[in-house]
Parts: C-alpha cells; sequence; structure tokens
C-alpha cells in the first residue's frame, strides 16, 4: 500500500563546506530516489504527502484517507555511503499531528524499515486512523551521507498478509499436486 495524493519534496542543508553540494535526483532506470551529500555536508530530505506537504509545508490539500486496519509506516531504503543516519516520519489525523520515534538506519543493503503507528506519539494514532490527512517522512545524515530510497507506503494490515500468505501456499499445493 502506498501513499497518494501529492508528493511534495525539499532538501535542507544544515552544514555546508563551501565547495560542497547537497541533491536530489531521480534514477529511472531502476525507480529510486537518491540523496546525496558531498564530504563536508549534512542536510536532510522532507517527502510529504496531504496536509504536511504543500509549497509551503503544512499547506497542501488534505488527503481524507482511511487507514483503518493499517499497522504502520514503511519504507525502503539503500545507504550507498553508509555513516549512518535518522528516519522519523509524521501522521497527520483528525487535526493532530503524531510523531514516530528516530528510526537508526545503518543497513549497508537495501533494508525495509516498518514503524508502528502505536510507536507514535501522542498515544492513540491507532485510533484515528479513520480520518489520515498528512504524512511526512525526514531523512538525515552525517555529513557526506548518500542514500537511495526504494519505495514509501504503509504497512500492509495483518489480515492482508495472512489472504497472501495462503494463496501462495495454494499455488504451491496445487502446482505440486499436477
Amino acid at each position: 500500500t502506498v501513499w497518494g495524493g501529492i508528493r511534495y519534496w525539499q532538501l535542507n542543508v544544515t552544514t555546508a563546506d563551501p565547495f560542497g553540494s547537497a541533491s536530489l535526483g531521480v534514477i529511472p532506470s531502476v525507480g529510486r530516489l537518491s540523496y546525496a551529500n558531498d564530504p563536508g555536508v549534512a542536510g536532510y530530505l522532507l517527502l510529504a504527502y496531504g496536509s504536511l506537504g504543500g509549497v509551503t509545508p503544512g499547506t497542501g490539500a488534505p488527503l481524507n484517507f482511511d487507514l483503518t486496519g493499517v499497522t504502520g509506516a514503511r519504507f525502503s531504503i539503500y545507504i550507498v555511503d553508509p555513516t549512518g543516519g535518522t528516519a522519523q516520519i509524521a501522521v497527520e489525523a483528525n487535526g493532530v499531528t503524531y510523531t514516530s520515534p528516530l528510526v537508526l538506519i545503518g543497513a549497508a543493503a537495501p533494508t525495509a524499515y516498518d514503524v508502528p503507528f502505536s510507536a507514535f506519539t501522542p498515544g492513540g494514532l491507532l485510533a484515528n486512523l479513520n480520518d489520515v490527512d498528512g504524512a511526512r517522512y525526514t531523512f538525515s545524515g552525517n555529513p557526506g551521507w548518500d542514500v537511495q530510497l526504494f519505495s514509501i507506503g504503509l504497512t500492509p494490515e495483518p489480515t492482508t498478509m495472512t489472504l497472501l500468505g495462503l494463496g501462495v501456499l495454494a499455488l504451491v499445493r496445487r502446482r505440486r499436486k499436477s
């Protein structure tokens, strides 16, 4: 499951070598978003949807999604230069912005991270998923941090995963019989 609506992005440099740069680009051949900082340059990348997006952050149109049954947010990332970094996710529901704890990113291989909505503060996001208006992902790292984002979306509800697993088992069983 993925977020819908218009996606907004913002690249912010927090410390900079006067001869360095930060860049954001798309690698079309593999469908990845690439975020890179030169050595001596540190910054952060915001990707936002709905009410937490907009040309001026926080001014986007509400999504009005009903995510009842969805258990959390997910992102898949690959660290090209494994110097470590963090991610944080915010979700706006029923007029309240809920924020995840910092997620430490350290894998030098493509890795999916699931952040359960039950970990977001203030508590109660799971009770308010019937009207989600926006989402924001913030990625930051040490100077020289280079990453590639594979996907950003939602953790499927357990029922969907169970049905998918049962379908795969049925296909395997059918194939063995024939």
